[in-house]
């Protein structure tokens, strides 16, 4: 949901796209670039394209930011082609290569009580609602993101990191498995360490997480992986629901993994819940 100002609702394209653009990139708060949006507005309010740029924004995880209620009466339109793409936007630090395209997406503008209009999609399906979305990342710029975190885990333990390598095979259409290999120190001890886990998607759209394990040739590398060990158990096994996460009355219908060379990719089909 995304803020438009205190003035009515858009009714052309320059007004819709500018209006929007500032809300998205207040909601977002980018650290660098900028959110861009370009549409296409039919004489009577509907949208008929509605373009979203994020190649070169730079994002982190937002913070919790709560909603004005709403103030008096929606008004409803349909996106008839919403395209989101970014070659690439920066998440957390990594490169991520994205491109989403959906049709006949309900939207509303919604007086709010801070005195503005916002725009949102509703639960209510649009004309035929479908779409298609595809995301992918490169292991080799996940990989220095997963050292640095890596590094300071590891400091807590009294050992150091020398390097750690990232790893991803596809085992089924919907599954993949991720091997990280590092190595670490404390003084003239030196071992390596090899962390596991598969990422799997069922038919009912669930990701499940499950043989998550650590391991290392050292003896006394092992016996300070146990407190590792128990932490993974509690994660085994975890799962998340795709078909919940929902975008107004979008919702993914079907999902692939696959690793490409050194370039993980996910992508979905989105259809009405």
């Amino acid at each position: 949901m995304f803020p438009l100002g205190s003035a009515a609702p858009p009714t052309t394209a320059p007004e819709l796209d500018d209006r929007l653009a500032d809300g998205i990139n207040e909601r977002l708060h980018p650290a660098s670039g900028r959110v861009t949006v370009a549409s296409a507005v039919d004489p009577d309010g509907r949208i008929g394209r509605l373009d979203l740029d994020l190649t070169g924004v730079e994002l982190s995880r937002p913070g919790r930011q709560d909603l004005p209620p709403p103030d008096g009466e929606a008004t409803r339109r349909e996106v008839q082609a919403l395209v989101i793409h970014a070659e690439p936007v920066i998440i957390e630090g990594v490169p991520v290569h994205a491109h989403a395209s959906i049709r006949g997406l309900a939207i509303t503008y919604q007086p709010r009580s801070d005195g503005r209009w916002w725009l949102a999609p509703t639960d209510e399906a649009g004309n035929g609602l479908r779409g298609k979305a595809r995301v992918s990342a490169s292991l080799d710029a996940i990989e220095p993101v997963l050292v640095s975190t890596l590094s300071e885990r590891v400091a807590a333990t009294g050992f150091s990191l020398v390097g750690a390598h990232l790893d991803a095979t596809s085992l089924s259409p919907r599954a993949i498995r991720l091997e990280v290999e590092a190595t670490i120190r404390r003084g003239p001890l030196r071992a390596v360490v090899v962390g596991t886990a598969t990422a799997e998607v069922g038919t009912d759209m669930v990701l499940a997480l499950r043989d998550l394990g650590v391991r290392s040739a050292s003896p006394l590398v092992g016996i300070a992986l146990a407190a590792v060990r128990g932490r993974l158990t509690q994660w085994e096994g975890h799962t998340v629901d795709l078909s919940a996460l929902t975008f107004g009355g979008a919702t993914v219908r079907d999902v692939g993994l696959t690793v490409t060379g050194r370039t993980v990719t996910l992508e979905a089909e989105i259809g009405q819940r």
